[in-house]
């Protein structure tokens, strides 16, 4: 709707706003699904073949222990479940402060 009304520049500031904010929103949910899921952070395992680093942290299972529903696909949808109700949590915080 922006596109639409405004000029190019705006557009295309809001157009970057918004890929950033997309590409930040998918990867906090693969984190968490990640260490939800496996109970490690996986840094660069796809393409180690090419330049020979991987970094893959391990997280000591008396911080978190794996629950395999994450690595599932229903995993996504529980995860960003969660984040929406955190992100209204906290919203519904701020509202009653003002």
């Amino acid at each position: 709707s922006v596109a639409s009304k405004e000029k190019i520049t705006t557009s295309m500031k809001d157009a970057i706003k918004i890929g950033l904010g997309y590409t930040l929103a998918i990867m906090l949910i693969a984190l968490i699904r990640e260490f939800m899921g496996s109970g490690s952070i996986t840094l660069m395992d796809s393409i180690s073949s090419i330049t020979g680093y991987r970094s893959i942290i391990k997280i000591p299972s008396i911080v978190c222990f794996p629950l395999s529903i994450f690595t599932s696909p229903a995993g996504a949808f529980i995860t960003l479940g969660l984040l929406t109700g955190l992100v209204n949590k906290i919203r519904e915080g701020k509202n009653e402060s003002n």
